[in-house]
């Protein structure tokens, strides 16, 4: 497997997937997180990702703790979209919005009125039986 970026052919680890790439700081520049980036690129902490998690900002009036999983999300979803089809296409920032706008909604500003009136249902793990297989997660790459 090549260790290059698809992209910039520098070395791809998880800081450049994340910092580095140029496609990922246009995406972040875009975003107006451009400075916080910049600091935390070139501090060289090693607990980068979680300086990056911390950063006291808003996004389209959104809270940053919010939106950042939606906004790491939406880059690794983009880059392997690129990879897989051949494309180098900007990172689009409408979806981690519409994503976190869509969780907050759901999850956060609208409880279940049946929530109130159910009590927890106790749920474990079970082993499937002889034979059952499932399979997650698998790329194919013919050439």
């Amino acid at each position: 497997m090549n260790p290059s970026c698809s992209i910039c052919n520098n070395l791809e680890t998880v800081k450049h997937i994340f910092i580095e790439c140029p496609i990922v700081q246009k995406y972040w520049d875009n975003n107006g997180v451009k400075n916080f980036i910049t600091d935390i690129e070139e501090s060289n902490n090693p607990n980068w990702l979680d300086s990056l998690r911390k950063i006291n900002t808003k996004i389209t009036s959104i809270n940053w703790n919010q939106v950042f999983p939606f906004l790491m999300w939406n880059i690794w979803l983009s880059r392997n979209h690129n990879y897989h089809n051949k494309v180098n296409l900007d990172i689009p920032i409408s979806l981690a919005i519409t994503r976190t706008l869509e969780f907050i909604h759901l999850a956060v500003k609208e409880p279940s009125a049946r929530q109130a009136h159910t009590s927890p249902k106790a749920i474990r793990w079970t082993s499937p039986k002889i034979g059952f297989k499932i399979n997650i997660d698998g790329s194919f790459n013919s050439t």
